[in-house]
């Protein structure tokens, strides 16, 4: 076989011919490592390996070869783009050799290119440049899935909106549309939602194509849309049909001028449009990883299969190359003759499209957003009606939400059971009708709200009382300054509140309560008064009003670390700063107006830190904190009974001969108490220690781990106590949080571990009611030092068989 086709070549001695390559015959076989993708530009094909790029001719011929580190790449008549961390590197197209380097200002994921214009952007960021200077850098407030940039503007697929805007970033256009974009060109778009494919026009027309389907894509003035046993060809003008059957569960498809090349299970084949097999191709255990047409007939994948990765080109003289959108403009036009099928233009009234929750998905959480839009239709007269299907245990449950006035209604949701919905639009004398949709519950037995406030968050601690949950903690504001953190949301997770406190100085919150008429008190630090900090006592209404606040402190640093309400007053236990350069713990005690009535100081000559103080009865208390003033080793575990007015009766510390720093303490009983803390081993350890009633060791153990593991509080339920804090494992700076559960003998039952999306995970605080389990913490999340608060309601049950075990 030869490029010159059909010819017959002779000599004296040997005489042979060749011939055209066949459609459908294998012309390139190599076998080759994983790659990441394959791309073709200009009669090159760029196979994409990880660090690695290599550049073959059309004659398959190793061009060049450049190593180099990279996230993602882009290709113009002039440069190759490499993104990596923090630059952009240009290599030359002709030659792969390197030119030049842009700096950017952080990390992207993707890049992409168009004219003069280059785009970067991950998670909700973009960033545009032109002639490599940087033009814009525009911050959404949701993720963005892609981009797709057009000569004259760039499409924006986010979350729960399409938006196109212009190379200054202007918004030309804004759908508030949860929609996944499957193909697009200068005229339209396809839209998945829901399962159900829509054709879209930029001017706002839209019209319902097909659902349970596969995939859809543009070519032509047709929308060629992929099912399991068929493939419709639909021409968009007059919205004919064209069925090719016979087609089985089909990965890919390419066209060719009168049909298809279908990649199927373990089988490569042509059919024209009537179904009949051209020509066909088995490869065993076959799976397509990336796919390109050349410039010269033919076709070129990557596959896995039995014996290994491979690269394969296949010759089909009637193989059609895709659009290229880089050539177009998007056109706003109004396109009259393109909607034109009994009435389905929706210029009028739209039929509602619903956005959330996507179809068929199941939902872990308490409530659901149901969310619908009308495309663009702005009327003050228009409401909406809801009917909604409940199926559980058998039993169908039928209600009909009326005279609904926004497009969003939140409603409870109940474990195991199946939700059916559609929405209708009224207005005036008009009326539209959404198709069905439905999504369902689980056991609900695991349910985590991420509280995403605008800034880095940390949650200290929180309360629970009536089917509320008040927690408090800090943020930190666009000035890298600390505000006091305070807010409140239902069990089911619900009517989220919150609120800043703060100013120029940083304001942080370690201990919540509450009192009698349901004000939150809340204690920690202030640097208002004096840089190196105060204690800080605030009473706020449940809606977020102050009461009143009081800082109070030495000349040296001083903060509130635990405090406790009681039957009109405040007792608080924080560390203060001493004259001799160390700290020592203080007792105090406020009435409900923040007036202090007295305060009690306990240490030595070296550094005291409180952690908790607990009520005993109302004759004595238990304070807890950590010494290295006394004691054996360095910091060990320093625990003081005192009486009602603070004066200490006993006092003893407990620990190992390396630091053991305590965080909380457990009263089992009027004469029992348990503390928890970590003790500084080869690793971090659980140290538990229990006493009785007059100060005598009942025991002192030691949890030995593998790995770190650091307590930070605990509750006692029944014959149990839960701890919870963070784990990490030698290898790695990110955490886990961490669950444990003790007998009262120390004995440990099981430790569990979990981390939301590989991002370094904490928990902080933890209460149990009713058997259900609620854990408070915080995460790296959505991207790295950018904090997120959750909470989690989960069961004992849940725990032990989805969280992973700790070593």
């Amino acid at each position: 076989m030869a490029k010159d086709g059909n010819n017959t070549y002779e000599s004296p001695i040997w005489s042979f011919k060749t011939r055209n390559f066949n459609n459908g015959e294998q012309i390139w076989i190599s076998l080759i490592e994983k790659s990441k993708k394959l791309l073709y530009f200009n009669n090159t094909l760029f196979n994409l390996y990880t660090n690695v790029i290599e550049a073959y001719d059309d004659d398959k011929k190793l061009i060049y070869t450049i190593n180099d580190e990279y996230l993602d790449i882009s290709i113009d008549n002039k440069y190759i783009y490499l993104l990596s961390k923090n630059k952009i590197k240009l290599y030359n197209i002709k030659e792969g050799l390197y030119e030049k380097s842009i700096e950017i200002s952080q990390n992207y994921e993707k890049i992409k290119t168009i004219n003069n214009y280059i785009l970067l952007y991950s998670k909700n960021l973009l960033e545009i440049y032109r002639n490599f200077e940087k033009v814009i850098n525009l911050n959404f407030d949701e993720k963005i899935k892609n981009i797709y940039p057009f000569k004259n503007a760039i499409v924006i697929n986010t979350t729960n909106r399409i938006l196109i805007i212009n190379y200054s970033g202007k918004i030309l256009k804004d759908f508030k549309l949860s929609a996944n974009i499957l193909d697009l060109n200068e005229y339209y778009m396809l839209l998945r939602i829901s399962n159900i494919l829509y054709l879209f026009s930029y001017n706002n027309q839209m019209i319902k194509i097909s659902e349970n389907f596969r995939n859809a894509f543009l070519h032509n003035g047709k929308i060629y849309i992929i099912k399991n046993t068929e493939v419709i060809i639909q021409d968009i003008k007059n919205l004919n049909k064209k069925i090719v059957l016979n087609i089985d569960n089909p990965d890919h498809i390419l066209l060719t001028k009168n049909g298809l090349i279908v990649f199927g299970n373990d089988i490569l084949y042509s059919t024209d449009l009537n179904g009949n097999i051209i020509w066909k191709k088995f490869f065993k255990n076959m799976k397509i990883m990336d796919i390109v047409v050349t410039n010269h007939n033919s076709f070129i994948f990557t596959i896995i299969d039995e014996t290994g990765n491979k690269i394969v080109e296949i010759f089909d003289s009637d193989i059609q190359q895709m659009e290229k959108k880089d050539n177009e403009f998007i056109s706003f036009k109004i396109i009259k003759d393109n909607f034109n099928i009994n009435n389905n233009i929706q210029s009028a009234l739209p039929t509602p499209v619903i956005i959330n929750p996507q179809f068929d998905k199941k939902i872990q959480d308490f409530t659901v957003s149901l969310k619908w839009t009308l495309p663009e239709y702005e009327s003050t007269t228009v409401t909406f009606e809801i009917q909604l299907k409940e199926i559980s245990s058998g039993l169908l449950k039928n209600k009909k939400i009326s005279n609904i006035k926004h497009n969003e209604l939140v409603i409870s949701l109940e474990p195991n059971t199946k939700y059916i919905w559609r929405v209708t639009a009224k207005d005036k004398k008009q009326i539209k009708t959404s198709d069905w949709s439905s999504f369902s519950t689980d056991s609900l037995n695991f349910v985590i709200k991420r509280i995403k406030l605008p800034e880095n968050q940390m949650i200290s601690r929180f309360k629970l009382k009536d089917n509320i949950i008040y927690f408090t903690g800090y943020t930190i504001n666009s000035n890298k300054v600390l505000e006091l953190l305070y807010g409140s949301i239902m069990t089911n997770f619900s009517n989220l509140r919150a609120w800043n406190f703060g100013n120029s100085h940083d304001k942080y919150a370690t201990a919540i309560d509450l009192t009698n008429d349901n004000n939150i008190i809340i204690g920690g630090f202030s640097s208002e008064k004096d840089l190196r900090g105060d204690m800080l006592l605030y009473s706020i209404s449940p809606e977020g009003n102050i009461n009143w606040d009081v800082v109070t402190g030495s000349s040296k640093r001083d903060s509130i670390n635990d405090l406790y309400f009681d039957n009109g007053y405040i007792y608080t236990l924080g560390t203060v700063g001493t004259d001799n350069m160390v700290t020592n713990i203080q007792f105090s005690k406020f009435n409900k107006k923040g007036f202090r009535i007295w305060t009690r100081d306990f240490g030595g000559d070296e550094f005291e830190f409180g952690s908790k103080l607990k009520r005993i009865d109302k004759y004595s208390f238990l304070l807890l904190s950590s010494t290295n003033s006394f004691g054996d080793g360095g910091y060990d575990y320093y625990i003081i009974k005192t009486n009602e007015l603070g004066k200490k009766i006993w006092d003893l510390t407990s620990g190992t001969p390396k630091n053991d720093m305590a965080s909380d303490l457990i009263l089992v009983s009027k004469n029992e108490y348990i503390i928890i803390g970590t003790s500084f081993q080869d690793t971090l350890q659980p140290f538990i220690t229990k006493i009785d009633g007059n100060g005598f060791k009942i025991y002192e153990k030691k949890i030995p781990f593998t790995n770190d593991v650091n307590l930070i509080t605990s509750k006692i339920n029944g014959s149990y106590f839960y701890s919870i804090g963070w784990y990490r494992e030698k290898n790695t700076l990110k955490r886990k949080g961490i669950i444990l559960k003790f007998d009262l003998s120390g004995n440990l039952k099981w430790a569990k571990t979990f981390q939301i999306n590989s991002q370094d995970t904490i928990f902080t605080d933890l209460t149990i009611k009713d058997d259900k389990i609620f854990i408070s913490g915080v995460s790296e999340y959505p991207q790295p030092n950018k904090r997120d608060i959750f909470l989690i309601q989960t069961t004992e049950n849940y725990i032990i068989n989805n969280f992973k075990s700790a070593k």
